[in-house]
């Protein structure tokens, strides 16, 4: 062959001389690249940082490459375009995305945990589930936490009242007493559950008598109720002992029509009056009730009726019927809290005779504020006479209580009497009578465990004055049913 130029890895030399490097192999035979005079032209492979040249790795050759034997692994090449600046889940559900960390919609969604890079597996029917373990472990150990707190507190409160252990504090059912995984727990029979036993008690206690009568009591309701549900048998011994004739006892209350009642009864009412000097004696031991007992009777308004009552009587006149019938009740409380034993039938009869003084002119067509007040002072005979003589005093009470407070309403005692233009003293006594009402109402209901028959919310009518207010030497005053 003639002499010719050889380009090798950017070293030229004649042909036959020496001068390509010792690693290189021997050139191929390139038949379509010779020329003319045998020329052989070859395209050697530039260092990377030849960048002006073009570029041309030559065809893989058997026997040709690195000394290791294979070429360096290539570099990844990024795709051209904006980098992302959405998370990843925000981009899969094609949502605007706030660029935080985590960003606002993934941390609504449940799923703080994996933005901004991780995003949800999707299931079939486009249903979305996440790692629990990965986004509700923090949640699920703070509720645990927070429940252990709870359970502990609980244990302390009600150590203070019982001995026993709460029922929601068991061993069961404590997540303090076990890990915080979920449990199974069986289902406690609903009828002999102790936590269903205590919502019982709260409730009350309803009783149903063979003839279909019931009787409800609350939660708060006296004991003695409790114990004598569906044994209440009315006492006859009283009728056996009593001077009253039969014609005054069966005058129905309270709705009697005045003309249908006999003309001599109202005379048979007006001769069982005690003497002036025996009534004026229980109005003072009456008045000596009212350091201890709910009373809207003041002393002058006491002695006034009296006075009225029996200068009617020497003047042969009808006393009104509403202050007769509340004289009566007051003689009745007297002998009954301060008489012995044999004073409890004629307390009865004046209870009685007060009733029927009352139905003389019937509160329900004729209503006056001393008909509401003698309607309160028989409630407190009827709770007070429970014990003694009728069982079924308070249950009459309760009756008694809703019929005065209709009636007390009628005639707006549950206002303010200065809106009226009332004069000054008759504000002051209605104030009292609604209040001394109120008082019977409020410790009814809770002594029964029934709800009241008024609610304070329709109420604007001020609080009664302590017209009789005592004190000491000094200067603390004594105790009084107003002044509590």
């Amino acid at each position: 062959m003639g002499r010719g130029c050889l380009l090798i890895g950017g070293v030229t030399g004649i042909r036959g001389e020496s001068t390509r490097p010792a690693h290189l192999s021997p050139c191929p035979s390139y038949p379509h690249a010779r020329g003319e005079q045998g020329t052989v032209h070859l395209r050697p492979q530039l260092p990377p940082s030849a960048h002006s040249m073009n570029t041309v790795r030559p065809p893989d050759v058997q026997g040709s490459g690195s000394p290791s034997g294979s070429e360096p692994p290539p570099r990844p090449r990024r795709k051209p375009g904006r980098v992302p600046v959405s998370c990843a889940e925000c981009r899969r559900l094609k949502l605007r995305c706030d660029r935080k960390v985590p960003c606002e919609r993934c941390a609504k969604r449940g799923c703080a945990a994996i933005c901004p890079d991780g995003t949800l597996a999707r299931r079939n029917r486009g249903t979305v589930s996440a790692n629990l373990e990965q986004l509700h472990a923090a949640q699920v150990e703070r509720m645990s936490r927070r429940i252990r707190e709870l359970e502990q507190g609980l244990d302390q409160v009600y150590s203070t009242i019982s001995n026993e252990k709460h029922p929601l504090l068991n061993d069961e059912a404590m997540v303090a007493s076990g890990p915080s995984t979920p449990q199974v727990f069986a289902t406690p029979s609903p009828i002999h559950s102790v936590y269903q036993d205590d919502i019982i008690n709260h409730i009350g206690t309803l009783n149903i008598g063979p003839k279909g009568s019931s009787c409800f009591y609350g939660a708060t309701a006296r004991g003695e109720f409790l114990l004598r549900t569906g044994r209440q048998k009315r006492d006859t011994s009283y009728f056996r002992h009593t001077r009253l004739s039969q014609r005054v006892l069966s005058v129905p209350f309270m709705e009697a029509s005045p003309e249908l009642i006999a003309p001599d009864i109202r005379q048979i009412v007006y001769d069982h009056l005690p003497s002036f000097e025996d009534a004026r004696g229980a109005c003072e031991l009456f008045l000596n009730c009212s350091s201890y007992m709910a009373s809207s009777l003041t002393r002058e308004e006491l002695l006034h009726i009296l006075e009225i009552v029996y200068q009617n009587k020497s003047a042969d006149l009808e006393p009104p019927t509403h202050h007769l019938s509340l004289l009566f009740v007051v003689l009745a409380l007297s002998r009954l809290l301060y008489g012995e034993n044999n004073y409890t039938v004629d307390s009865q009869d004046y209870f009685m005779l007060s009733r029927v003084a009352l139905t003389l002119d019937s509160p329900v067509t004729t209503t006056t504020v001393t008909a509401v007040q003698t309607i309160v002072y028989m409630i407190e005979y009827l709770v007070l006479s429970d014990v003694h003589i009728d069982p079924t005093g308070c249950a009459r009470a309760w009756v008694y209580i809703g019929m005065a407070m209709k009636l007390a309403h009628s005639i707006g005692l549950h206002l303010g009497g200065a809106r009226f233009r009332l004069e000054q003293r008759e504000i002051k006594r209605r104030n009292r009578v609604f209040w001394h009402l109120l008082t019977s109402d409020v410790w009814a209901s809770f002594t029964s465990g029934r709800p009241p028959s008024t609610s304070l919310s329709f109420v604007d009518c001020d609080l009664p004055d302590d017209s009789e207010e005592q004190a000491e030497n000094d200067g603390e005053r004594l105790m009084s049913c107003t002044s509590i």
